[in-house]
């Protein structure tokens, strides 16, 4: 028997992995998820964006980058700290670069975006300023039609003031009321418009909407302004096809002078008083109309023939003289309907708007409502007019100061039936010398250091000798609408009407 060895048993493979298993890191693969979203979203919202000719304005999204930085560096930290039990460095390391790279470069694009906003709304208010500013007509009209929509203004780069108004009405009368308007027609060619920053500006589905600040200097003093605006990207015009972004300034009568801020030379502070001195002697002319036909040549005698004495004078004339006309009639009555008193009423008492003679059909028609009805403050009969057609108007010229204060004009048919109402404007002039010569004084003395100083030890405002010359109106009924963003108007002074 042979003796043989039994077969070895063969030796088996180690079952252990020579390379053990690591999970990956939670947070890694969250700040991989984090890092391709904000990617995939800015993709798909900067394609929509595209196709929309629309700027992609969405900082909120930089969420996304800022959270997948955090995500990064605590994942990073996480698997560092495992002792080998936890991977996914590369996946970290990659939402780190994403999140920083396409996080920056979207903040560069709306840094880009902002600065273009900032450039282009400091031009349009800039030149929008200066045309509001100069006085010119035709400057005016230019920056009213830069408060109209882009769509609207097609085909009025040519147009004149008389087609403006007609097309646009109330809406073209309220600007030609706003305070930087007016603080232009005051000073024409002395006021300098500095702007100063974009206080804040967001973007809305219907565009952009800012507000650019600045001061506006004349020799009356230093007038911060607000000025909002709004922004149409190319493709946006409702309707019409704009090539870049379109501009509109936001009308406002309540205005654009931020006036807890203004500042005042002693020249602005005595046309202040000025002015507040005419319109005092206006609203006393124009209730004087309504005291009846008889009263109307007192009217005439002493406030248009000659310089009114006083506003204080004239209303005791009207408690003592005026009942013994109405009532007394005969000799008095007919000593008030002089000859003098009818050729001016026929020849001077009345104007359309700049002067200009009127027709003699308008003419009559001034005569009859003369006699029939009186004048009325603005608001009175048309509706909220005093928002629209309700400031004063002071112009001081070489050798007179002139003021046109607004009011109502009834429009009574040949039997006295009211058919409607006219706007117009009263025209008060005063050519006192001493006045003259101490506006042209305080004006040449007036400079940005003179705002708030202390005015010049005088007595208060003398009585002026203030002149009714005539009424101004184009004695059309007037619609009153509401002009749009409507506001109640505030005087630019303490002088406003």
């Amino acid at each position: 028997m042979s003796n043989t060895n039994p077969a070895a048993t063969p030796a088996l493979p180690s079952t252990a992995d020579p390379t053990p298993y690591v999970p990956v890191s939670w947070m890694a693969v969250t700040a991989i998820g984090v890092a391709g979203c904000f990617v995939v979203v800015l993709i798909v919202l900067g394609a929509s964006a595209f196709l929309a000719k629309k700027p992609l304005i969405q900082p909120e999204l930089l969420v996304f980058a800022v959270a997948g930085m955090v995500l990064s560096f605590a994942g990073r930290r996480v698997i560092r700290n495992s002792e080998g039990t936890r991977t996914g460095e590369n996946l970290v390391n990659a939402a780190w670069w994403i999140s920083v790279i396409v996080g920056l470069g979207y903040t560069a694009y709306l840094f880009a975006i902002e600065y273009s906003i900032r450039r282009d709304a400091e031009v349009e208010v800039q030149r929008w300023v200066e045309w509001a500013i100069k006085g010119d007509p035709a400057d005016l009209d230019k920056a009213f039609v830069r408060t109209l929509p882009p769509g609207r203004r097609v085909g009025l780069g040519s147009a004149n003031s008389a087609q403006l108004q007609a097309e646009f009405g109330d809406e073209y009368v309220a600007f030609g009321q706003v305070d930087i308007v007016r603080l232009g027609k005051r000073s024409p060619g002395a006021c300098r418009f500095v702007p100063r920053a974009l206080k804040d500006w967001t973007y809305r589905a219907s565009g952009i909407e800012c507000v650019i600040t600045g001061v506006i200097e004349s020799p009356e003093g230093q007038f911060p302004v607000e000025v909002p605006l709004k922004g149409v990207e190319a493709g946006a015009g409702g309707g019409v096809e704009l090539a870049g972004r379109q501009w509109s300034v936001t009308l406002q009568p309540s205005g654009y002078v931020v006036r807890n801020q203004v500042k005042i030379t002693p020249y602005g502070q005595l046309m202040a008083e000025v002015e507040q001195s005419g319109n005092r002697l206006a609203n006393l002319f124009i209730d004087g109309t309504n005291l009846g036909l008889h009263a109307k040549p007192l009217l005439y005698r002493e406030l248009m023939k000659q310089p009114a004495q006083s506003a204080s004078f004239f209303n005791v004339l009207l408690t003592s003289e005026l009942p013994a006309i109405t009532v007394l009639g005969g000799p008095v009555g007919m000593y008030a309907f002089t000859a003098e008193y009818e050729t001016y009423l026929r020849e001077q008492a009345f104007r359309l708007p700049g002067g200009v003679a009127p027709t003699p059909d308008l003419n009559s028609r001034f005569l009859n409502l003369w006699n029939i009805t009186g004048l009325f403050p603005p608001g009175r009969r048309i509706p909220m007019n005093e928002n629209i057609d309700g400031q004063l108007d002071l112009r001081v010229t070489e050798d007179r100061v002139e003021l046109r204060v607004p009011c109502e004009v009834p429009l009574p048919s040949l039997d006295g039936t009211i058919t409607g109402t006219a706007r117009g404007r009263l025209l008060l002039v005063c050519t006192d010398a001493e006045l003259l010569a101490e506006l042209k004084k305080l004006r040449s003395e007036a400079t940005t250091s003179s705002v708030n100083s202390p005015s010049p030890s005088r007595e208060p405002l003398r009585p002026l000798p203030w002149r009714v010359v005539r009424l101004e109106s184009n004695l059309q009924p007037a619609k009153g609408n509401n002009p749009r963003q409507s506001g109640q108007f505030s005087p630019m002074m303490s002088g406003g009407g």
